[in-house]
């Protein structure tokens, strides 16, 4: 078969039908083209802007619907955890419990931090973030620091999760849980 991909980009998201051998822009209804991050789960796919905007497509970015999170909020990073849609921004955590459609502030317990990453493992959420790595266990309602044996002061960029192992990027090297 044939693998779908996209990328984004300051002008916007772009899709290849051919494995990456060319590429068109799918921005219809994507105004705000300065995309930080994509995410998929599912069949629903979720683009998220610099000015705080997150669309949402659910015919493989033929057509996009937005929703706003906050118009100073660079979006950076989603994840799911059951059914709760979590973004990452520049000013903390949002969540989403119908499907992208409305997000309200979760960041209580982490403040309001610039959240790189987000990685989750059954019913764990973790968030890399400018000041080390917050863990959720109710869906990112709250937060607390996740920073134990790690150095003070980490800056975190990147995480993934592989079963029930995280890896986390970090100014200090890679590091796992």
């Amino acid at each position: 078969g044939t693998n779908v991909f996209f990328f984004f980009s300051d002008g916007g998201i772009y899709k290849s039908t051919n494995n990456g051998a060319t590429w068109s822009p799918a921005n219809n209804g994507v105004f705000a083209t300065d995309i930080r991050s994509l995410y998929v789960t599912g069949s629903q796919l979720f683009a998220g802007s610099a000015y705080g905007d997150c669309y949402k497509s659910t015919n493989g970015g033929s057509t996009w619907t937005a929703s706003a999170i906050g118009s100073s909020l660079q979006v950076q990073c989603f994840v799911q955890t059951g059914s709760t849609l979590i973004a990452g921004t520049s000013n903390g955590t949002y969540i989403s419990t119908n499907g992208g459609t409305s997000f309200t502030s979760s960041s209580s317990g982490m403040g309001s931090v610039m959240v790189m990453g987000l990685a989750t493992s059954g019913t764990t959420v973790l968030a890399a973030t400018m000041n080390g790595i917050f863990s959720s266990t109710n869906g990112g309602v709250s937060w607390s620091s996740a920073m134990n044996g790690l150095p003070m002061g980490l800056q975190t960029f990147s995480i993934v999760s592989n079963g029930s192992t995280f890896y986390v990027a970090t100014n200090d090297g890679v590091y796992t849980s």
